[in-house]
């Protein structure tokens, strides 16, 4: 039985020494060729036998196969052209030798889309040129969801590199059958494969991803939490909002703007979230969720962003929802309604707003008293000002443990606000007067001395009797005195 060749490709070839022209061969196997038809047959008739084309085929091209890997690549190329019948022949020259005619087979068969070449590409993503398994994997991508279950199971390949090239396809495919597969890759050993894995379930959009994208925000690789945000955005899974907004505190910038860019794309059921995060003791995470909060045009924050008006970052937040910052003495007892305290302490350290705090009286002391015992030591300072400006004793017992501070200008502002107190602090300063701190103690003598109060004279006298620190002992004399002057007037 005569054999049949699997296809037959055109192919230009030299005839002569200057000459050259198209000839057809019948391919039966990857270096296995035949000329079937030259131009020279018509042109010379029976002479045609004698062209020089057909002794090029039959002698030089054998050769050049072996060992020039150009004229390998052009007859991949001349395959390509054929189309279907051609992929036999092809798949065999995915195994050449040289990796760019290995890469020129990948191309061409998915180009063909063929998913007869699927187990074919799946080996080559194993190929040790990073090119080749490019291609394979790009060409897997182009014969589409025939591919998926192959590359399923190649998410368990023994070679990490071949996990993520898979990984990668599926999402690029985006058929939803491999998203249970590449769920259960996310714990991959890979900190490679993880990442491709998170990013082909965020090109799927698959929202039964969602609880286990939220784990990896908290993955050991900062490439793979950053994926994880990224995907979570492309979900719009409301769901991942409090998980997004904690991820604003990651250690990497990249992360951190990934997930603020998620939660503007989750949009209007972010907002809450993110006006809550205005509280934050970190700027950037503030910075963050205003910026969100300007992108999603959520109009209803523009009371908590102007609290931090005098910032030009939550002005542009405000500006790109074409909004005007409302005056603090509106936008301060809007908050303080809404019970939102903690974005109010927060905001203590911006041009006005200790003012326009003090303004709403005893009703703002709780949270003053708060934000004594904030990591902030502006926030501190700035509530002791404050409540030196409201007055009301209920705040004196914390000012008092405030006269403690690690930094002097909170210990200042605290011995301040218990002077403009005045005489309903003064039982309790006296009492300080025995406090273990030796600053303590001076800064009780000297707001004793700058109230002025004749009752503080005993307490006074009896602790300069007991007083064996020289700097306590010249404010409580300094106290004595002037409180002495005062009352002879």
């Amino acid at each position: 039985m005569e054999r049949q060749p699997i296809c037959e490709i055109e192919l230009v070839v030299p005839c002569g020494e200057e000459d050259t022209h198209s000839v057809r061969l019948a391919v039966y196997s990857w270096g296995e060729f035949e000329l079937v038809w030259t131009p020279c047959d018509d042109w010379l008739g029976a002479f045609g036998l004698m062209a020089p084309c057909r002794d090029w085929v039959r002698e030089q091209l054998p050769e050049k196969f072996q060992d020039d890997w150009e004229w390998r690549r052009q007859l991949v190329g001349a395959l390509a052209k054929v189309g279907v019948s051609a992929v036999p022949v092809l798949i065999e020259a995915l195994k050449d030798s040289d990796g760019d005619v290995c890469q020129a087979s990948a191309e061409a068969l998915g180009a063909i889309g063929d998913p007869q070449a699927v187990p074919a590409l799946i080996q080559t993503l194993k190929d040790s040129a990073s090119w080749v398994r490019q291609a394979s994997a790009e060409a897997l991508v182009q014969i589409g969801t025939p591919a998926v279950p192959a590359l399923i199971q190649t998410l368990k390949d023994s070679a990490w590199w071949v996990r993520q090239a898979s990984a990668e396809a599926l999402g690029a495919i985006g058929d939803p059958q491999a998203v249970p597969a590449l769920i259960e890759t996310l714990k991959d050993s890979s900190e490679d494969v993880r990442r491709a894995s998170a990013e082909a379930l965020g090109k799927i959009g698959a929202p039964q991803a969602v609880p286990a994208l939220i784990q990896t925000l908290k993955d050991s690789a900062s490439w793979v939490r950053q994926a994880s945000a990224e995907a979570l955005g492309k979900t719009g899974d409301p769901q991942a909002v409090p998980a997004l907004i904690e991820t604003l505190k990651d250690s990497s910038e990249d992360v951190r703007r990934a997930s603020a860019e998620a939660l503007v794309q989750i949009g209007k059921p972010a907002v809450p979230a993110l006006i809550e995060t205005l509280k934050d003791s970190d700027w950037w995470v503030r910075q963050a969720s205003a910026e969100a909060l300007g992108k999603i045009q959520a109009l209803q924050a523009v009371p908590y962003l102007s609290l931090f008006q005098s910032d030009s970052h939550f002005r542009q937040a405000l500006q790109q929802m074409n909004a005007e910052p409302l005056p603090l003495s509106q936008a301060v007892p809007f908050v303080a309604r809404q019970q939102h305290w903690a974005v109010l302490m927060r905001a203590l350290p911006y041009e006005g707003v200790v003012e326009a705090v003090s303004q709403l009286g005893s009703e703002a002391v709780p949270m003053l008293i708060n934000a004594l015992k904030d990591s902030d030591k502006d926030v501190r300072r700035l509530s002791a000002e404050a409540l030196g400006k409201i007055q009301d004793s209920q705040a004196v017992p914390a000012l008092i443990q405030t006269l403690k501070d690690s930094y002097w200008l909170v210990r200042s502002a605290s011995m301040c606000a218990l002077v403009k107190i005045g005489k309903s602090a003064v039982p309790a300063l006296i009492e300080t007067l025995k406090d273990s701190d030796w600053r303590v103690r001076k800064a009780s003598a000297e707001a004793l001395r700058r109230i002025g109060d004749s009752q503080a004279l005993p307490a006074l006298q009896q602790a300069l009797q007991q007083e064996q620190n020289k700097h306590v002992r010249s404010e409580i004399q300094k106290a004595i005195s002037e409180i002495q002057r005062r009352n002879k007037r």
